[in-house]
């Protein structure tokens, strides 16, 4: 049984397989066929193959019987532990960076993505790498500061934290992932945004997910 689950990148469906290892070389081909007859791609390196179609599961699951090709889709939800941070994954659409990590675009290049493209994921998930490089680029700059200055920079100096003291009038929690039974209002800009990036589209949490990113920005 191949275990798999299914994600959404643009035009194209994206499968990740789950313990590669454990998959036969016989059935490597068969969905290395699979992927590249309908337009896609397959790569056992990095545990995934692509169709160029906009597939539910249910259809994906129906095309997979059809074809006699055993699979079990994991939920997203209960197994984030599987997938790699949002920084390591990779795009899948655009000309000059198609297939790149989204630590290896260009600043210039998310801000693009943040200021043209209407996709709310997409744009989640450029908000979300230059946060990450900003916090990256604050935590080196001290480090060197401190360290020139022989660990004599007083606590006033040190920039302080932007805290946000958003409080949503509801209580409603979170009723799936790690952070299960947690309220909304109390869950990590950076969590929601892995959310946005990597849960379907219509998941019946998704309004409220934006709504929490958008307060939190």
């Amino acid at each position: 049984m191949i275990k798999l689950s299914l994600e959404e990148k643009g035009s194209e469906m994206v499968f990740h397989m789950m313990e590669v290892e454990t998959i036969d070389s016989e059935m490597l081909v068969r969905l290395k066929t699979f992927s590249e007859s309908r337009g896609g791609f397959f790569r056992a390196d990095l545990k995934l193959f692509s169709v160029r179609k906009r597939w539910t599961q249910k259809t994906a699951r129906q095309v997979f019987e059809l074809l006699n090709i055993p699979v079990k889709f994991i939920d997203i939800s209960d197994n984030e532990e599987l997938y790699e941070p949002l920084h390591k994954q990779r795009i899948y659409f655009g000309k000059e960076h198609y297939g790149k990590r989204w630590e290896e675009l260009p600043k210039s290049y998310l801000s693009w993505i943040i200021s043209k493209m209407n996709e709310e994921r997409i744009y989640a998930l450029a908000y979300a790498e230059i946060k990450r490089r900003d916090e990256n680029d604050w935590h080196i700059a001290y480090n060197d500061k401190n360290t020139s200055e022989n660990n004599n920079i007083s606590k006033s100096n040190i920039p302080k934290k932007k805290v946000n003291t958003y409080k949503r009038q509801s209580v409603e929690v979170i009723g799936f992932g790690k952070h299960k039974g947690t309220a909304w209002t109390e869950l990590p800009l950076n969590y929601l945004l892995w959310l946005a990036g990597n849960l379907p589209k219509n998941h019946h949490d998704m309004t409220k997910i934006k709504e929490s990113i958008n307060q939190l920005k």
